[in-house]
């Protein structure tokens, strides 16, 4: 894989995670800033775990990276780290 599909991977994770945290905080009254960085940092591993294993396999693709599996990867895992927010606060 090359590095741009990375690079390019990294910042559609981050776009995306990024953009679903900061609706959600601007929803709800409190700013919980920690948890925006923990599902913006995870999205993004998310989205380049699902680039990686998932690669050209399901849905479209754009710019060489397959959107169906990067938004799942995204999604999963700031699921994952709502659930375990909820679970220890």
């Amino acid at each position: 894989m090359s590095l741009s599909i990375i690079i390019s991977s990294i910042l559609f994770g981050l776009i995306l995670s990024s953009l679903v945290s900061f609706l959600e905080m601007s929803l709800s009254k409190k700013q919980r800033w920690l948890l925006a960085i923990m599902e913006i940092t995870l999205g993004t591993l998310g989205a380049v775990s699902a680039q990686y294993l998932l690669a050209g396999a399901f849905g479209p693709v754009l710019l060489g990276l397959s959107v169906v599996p990067m938004t799942t990867g995204v999604l999963v895992m700031m699921g994952l780290v709502r659930y375990a927010y909820s679970k220890l606060a």
